[in-house]
């Protein structure tokens, strides 16, 4: 193969570049044959990557496609470093200062990347992100109050509302068992007999949870606080809510309890148990 520079111009219609040129040659007895054939690399080869969150390219560390997940950590630190506090544990609230030191790193990442210094994100507002502002839910209240059911806001809150409650499955039918969830960590939060540190997750994951009213859905980012509410709703089923149903629907509860699928989970229980002890 050889190469044959400054060709490839296709009758002088684009730039020059180098050519490729292959002989191939076929001999017999007697006879020899040979023929080139060229070929040249496209104009301006180039390979283009995009790697986006939450479907946005998300280049500038400023721009709409940076996502702010911190206020349910800024709840547990807050709650963690008070409680110690007041318990006068000194050297554990030095140890969550130092363990969140590394926090910081964030402003000095965005300074570095996106020439401004930020210590979160500087897109809290972006029409992007926030989809349903306060005052688009100002708006959506009074189109119900003026029984304009087809408002745009108010169709705008129902799509926000039913997205948020829908959870990581996206599936409407999912909505009235999320909504019970929700009724679940504001009795928690309000459960005086509850462990603090359960109430306090509690009231995270709700702090969490609030930011799904206003700012877009997107799967990743709502997993954790969900996978928060799983937690704090199966700790309350097993304190309180089993026996509440126990109390209120004793023969229903009979039956499940003697049922032979239910008998048969109990043993595979045990077994699991067993095996982990």
């Amino acid at each position: 193969m050889t190469t044959v520079p400054n060709s490839c111009t296709a009758g002088g219609t684009q730039p020059p570049r180098r050519a490729y040129t292959n002989v191939g040659t076929i001999t017999v007895p007697g006879a020899t044959a040979t023929d080139p054939s060229s070929y040249c690399n496209p104009p301006n080869p180039h390979v283009t990557i995009v790697k986006s969150t939450n479907g946005v390219d998300a280049n500038d560390p400023n721009a709409a496609g940076v996502p702010n997940i911190a206020p349910a950590a800024g709840v547990l630190l807050a709650g963690a470093g008070l409680a110690a506090l007041w318990q006068r544990q000194f050297l554990r609230v030095a140890g969550l200062c130092l363990g969140f030191l590394p926090v910081l790193g964030m402003a000095l990442h965005n300074w570095v990347y996106g020439g401004a210094l930020v210590l979160f994100t500087a897109t809290a507002a972006h029409p992007v992100l926030l989809a349903m502002p306060p005052a688009a839910y100002l708006a959506a209240l009074g189109e119900l109050v003026h029984l304009d059911v087809a408002g745009e806001h108010l169709t705008r809150a129902l799509r926000q509302i039913g997205g948020w409650l829908s959870g990581p499955s996206e599936a409407l039918v999912m909505v009235p068992l999320h909504a019970a969830a929700l009724v679940v960590l504001v009795r928690v939060v309000l459960w005086r007999r509850g462990e603090p540190w359960l109430r306090l997750t509690a009231v995270a994951t709700l702090v969490q949870q609030a930011v799904g009213l206003f700012y877009a859905s997107a799967g990743r980012y709502y997993y954790l606080t969900w996978l928060l509410t799983l937690l704090v709703v199966a700790v309350w089923l097993h304190d309180e809510g089993i026996e509440i149903v126990r109390r209120r629907f004793p023969d229903f509860c009979q039956r499940i309890a003697k049922h032979r699928g239910s008998i048969k989970f109990v043993r595979g229980l045990d077994r699991i148990a067993r095996m982990i002890a």
